[in-house]
């Protein structure tokens, strides 16, 4: 029964909701639904039965993290579009009265709610009418609820696969769905642009490329019909180029904007919406460049796909947005007619001109004059010829060759001069786009080359490096510094695009950079540098520090209490060397900054911050050569990307967890953690607030399949659900991982922890260590810090309490009033840390 219920909890769906309106998340909470979380300033991730709620105000789509599957045809760069003649004779071809045929004809539905027998008439319909205009159109059944329901599809077979999706959604919703919802602008409108494209285009006989019209149903219940032919695409692998989606365009809100243009702008399909716009349809419009997630466009985008969404401008300020009175009465015609020639114009440049390469590859042929231009081949059904241009400016380029192969040797350069090239399929008497420029200078001397990535290995190091392109290359040669100058460590030019340095095995920083020689043994300048260290376990232990600094209230420790409790826990354990990063001051921990010590410490004992995707990725490499992590702290399962929420099932898992399901209380009920091991572990009452009463909350518990229970969960309540669960565990000789953080435990259970760990062999307290902390032992009467100036000094005892501060000069601080002892100190310029480190007193 525990697992059913278990399930069930699971199942319940998840939308992301956008509160367009500025109505609120209290309207869906008081109809019963959930708010997980804030995603940015109007979206929000909800869960509940949001379809049986009345979600009039909102727009809503189903949540799923989307890994891209789908491959983005040309997105190089800028590419090359040029005018397109036809354009003014199919804009003057657009219709006002076939345009509100459609709109007032999808009206006379009544009612288009996606789970209604009109919404189904109204599938029938459009796919009637794209019947009328396409080579072919069909009904394209999805299920949704038990309800099957339909997109409407119609193609114009291309002479390539390669294809273009204008998309539109065709249900509607109001505040009386079942009965009432007319949906002129919401997306009659859309609707009809779409249907006036594909009757447009209904007398081009072969266009260059495929394309498809496709209203989709029940956008309105979370982008469902979408989302189906989304998956329908990536799981055929189809050659799609893009998605132009129109939602609600047929509302002029008159404040001096026309549209909306959300767009993917690297890609050529995108490009050549904008270039429409811009060039043929004046409109006043505002462009973002990231996806908007309540439109049919979003599965795709999401999916990997290029994408562009027109929407009137500011829609939710269209009164009549998901209610009764969105009339045809309502919309303007000057809107639909531009909306109609976005539409056209993106089409008629796909299916009137051939696509460009896909790439462009200009390279020296080292004799100081010649240049090899290269590019893959474009399939059409009959032959295809490529025009060369070529200029010494970028906006200057004039046509230089056509020819049949796909490279060209082009001599007659000038030495160190800059040249600039781009190629254009040309086919059945049309040059088509072009593509993004590449620019080379001319010279005899190899090109700098690129050094990619550096991967730390056991007691040596990995370089990655990008190919040159020189025709005469012998090979490359690769620099070494240990912190001094860099010194050729190839005695012969390597021939390949790696190299391993086993020669770097000191614990210590290495810089690696290379160079390209040619066959007259001619040396390129050298590349940008990579630093890394090997993996070599040998030094102390590595603290990750991903706690947020507090203001040094109970709950809420500043960073010199939280680094005193790990220099008392740690010494106390006789552990004297160790690190620690602070995660919110760095972009990322790599194993570079892990491999050298025999155990790492993830410390995320804030129940806010949420760092782990720094340092998760790093972590299963430095396992995989023999690392041992201690992982505890607050909501790990969270944090480091194994589960999403609570309660949840694991199953596999990157970091090879034993664990079956993990749970949260989030209420304050951990009063402790009893153990077999000879340790348990008691909430320190000092750090916590009186009203805890000893407890703390957002304690992790597990169900195992593996590895050594260590923990298990004290209720204060005898919560049955989690009393004498486990909430910490070993997984063999590498990973322990606590439920629960450590620093709000009490110090003497931290430390006979510490000890276990050292007795069982986990933790090494006797190491020596190549980089200290920055550690002082202090003798004299003055505290002086190796090139620091002057600043703002602050001194704390061990336990975070300060003990005297002031300004530091280079002449140093006076410290003769320092019993003996161990303190923290820190030197700032304003708001800017200057140093921190530790100072041991001894007189």
């Amino acid at each position: 029964m525990i697992n059913i219920l278990f399930l069930v909890v699971l199942s319940v769906p998840r939308y992301l909701v956008i509160d367009v309106k500025g109505t609120g998340m209290k309207y869906l909470e008081d109809q019963g639904a959930k708010v997980i979380e804030q995603v940015d300033s109007v979206t929000y991730l909800v869960e509940g039965n949001i379809e049986e709620m009345d979600h009039t105000p909102y727009e809503i789509a189903i949540f799923k993290p989307y890994v891209k599957a789908g491959k983005a045809h040309l997105n190089r760069g800028k590419y090359y579009i040029p005018d397109l003649s036809e354009i003014d004779y199919y804009f003057s071809m657009v219709s006002q009265d076939s345009i509100y045929g459609i709109l007032n004809r999808l009206q006379e539905f009544v009612t288009r709610f996606a789970y209604t027998d009109s919404c189904r008439r109204a599938e029938q319909y459009l796919v009637n009418k794209l019947q009328e205009y396409s080579d072919s159109a069909y009904l394209w059944p999805f299920t949704h609820n038990g309800y099957v329901m339909n997109n409407a599809v119609g193609l114009r077979d291309g002479e390539k696969d390669d294809f273009i999706l204008i998309t539109s959604h065709l249900d509607s919703y109001s505040q009386d769905p079942w009965n009432y919802a007319p949906g002129a602008d919401d997306n009659a409108s859309g609707t009809a642009v779409v249907i006036e494209c594909a009757r447009l285009l209904q007398d081009i006989s072969e266009p260059m490329m495929s394309i498809q019209f496709v209203p989709f149903s029940a956008e309105e219940l979370g982008l469902i019909g979408s989302e189906n032919y989304a998956d329908y695409v990536v799981e055929n692998n189809l050659p799609l180029m893009g998605v132009l989606n129109f939602d609600m365009v047929g509302y002029n809100p008159q404040d001096g904007l026309d549209f909306d243009v959300n767009m993917d702008s690297l890609s050529l399909f995108g490009q050549i919406v904008k270039h429409v716009i811009e060039n043929y349809v004046p409109t006043s419009n505002r462009y973002t460049y990231s996806p908007f997630s309540g439109s049919d466009h979003y599965p795709f985008a999401m999916r990997g796909y290029p994408w562009a969404f027109f929407i009137e401008s500011n829609y939710q300020y269209n009164p009549n947005y998901h209610r009764t009175t969105d009339l045809v009465s309502t919309l303007d015609a000057a809107q639909m007619v531009s909306s109609v020639k976005v539409a056209l114009g993106t089409a008629l440049y796909f299916a009137l001109l051939p696509l460009p390469p896909e790439s462009l590859v200009v390279v020296n042929t080292g004799n100081g004059e010649g240049i090899k231009v290269s590019w893959p081949s474009v399939s059409y059904p009959d032959s295809v010829s490529y025009r060369i241009y070529r200029g010494t400016s970028p906006n200057t380029l004039s046509f230089l060759m056509e020819t049949s192969d796909t490279f060209s040797i082009v001599s007659g350069h000038e030495q160190n001069l800059t040249y600039y090239y781009m190629v254009q399929t040309h086919y059945k008497g049309r040059s088509g786009f072009g593509t993004p420029v590449e620019s080379i200078l001319v010279d005899n001397i190899p090109s700098t080359p690129q050094l990619l990535s550096l991967e730390p290995l056991r007691n040596g190091i990995k370089l990655y490096w990008r190919p040159n392109s020189e025709l005469d290359l012998l090979g490359y040669h690769v620099y070494r510094s240990d912190n001094g100058s860099f010194e050729r460590i190839t005695p012969n030019p390597v021939l390949d695009t790696f190299f391993v340095d086993m020669g770097a095995t000191s614990p210590i920083w290495y810089s690696y950079r290379i160079t390209a020689v040619d066959e007259s043994l001619q040396e390129s300048s050298p590349s940008d540098s990579l630093r890394g260290r090997p993996v070599t376990l040998s030094e102390g232990i590595l603290v990750i520090d991903d706690f947020r600094d507090g203001n040094g209230t109970p709950i809420s420790p500043n960073g010199f209490a939280q680094r005193a409790f790990i220099d008392s826990v740690l010494q106390e354990t006789g552990v004297d060397t160790f690190e620690v990063i602070d995660v919110s001051q760095v972009p990322t921990v790599t194993l570079s900054d892990m491999g050298i010590y025999s155990m790492v410490w993830v410390m995320s004992d804030d129940v806010t911050e949420f760092l782990g995707s720094k340092y998760k990725d790093a972590v299963p490499s430095y396992l995989h050569f023999g690392g041992k992590v201690l992982f505890e702290g607050y909501k790990n399962s969270v944090n480091l990307g194994i589960v999403n929420t609570y309660p949840a099932r694991v199953g596999l898992n990157y970091l090879g967890l034993p664990v079956d399901s993990v749970f949260l209380n989030t209420r304050t009920d951990f009063s402790g953690a009893t153990s077999t091991i000879g340790v348990e572990f008691m909430p320190d009452m000092s750090k916590l607030l009186p009203s805890w009463n000893g407890n703390i909350s957002n304690v992790e518990a597990y169900t195992l399949n593996g590895g050594q229970p260590l923990f298990y969960f004290d209720s204060n309540s005898d919560d049955p659900a989690f009393e004498s669960r486990v909430c910490g565990f070993k997984v063999g000789d590498s990973i322990v991982y606590l439920g629960f953080p450590l620093y709000y435990m009490r110090k003497q259970d931290v430390v006979s922890f510490m000890t276990w760990l050292a007795e069982s062999g986990f933790l090494k307290i006797s190491e020596p260590f190549v980089s200290r902390s920055f550690d002082i032992i202090l003798t004299g009467n003055y505290f002086t810090v190796p090139g620091i100036e002057r600043g703002k000094i602050s001194i704390f005892s061990i336990e975070g309490r300060l003990i005297k501060s002031g300004e530091y000069f280079k002449s140093g601080f006076y410290v003769a009033d320092l019993k003996n002892g161990v303190y923290v100190f820190e030197i700032s310029d304003g708001d800017k840390t200057l140093k921190t480190g530790k100072i041991i007193r001894v007189k």
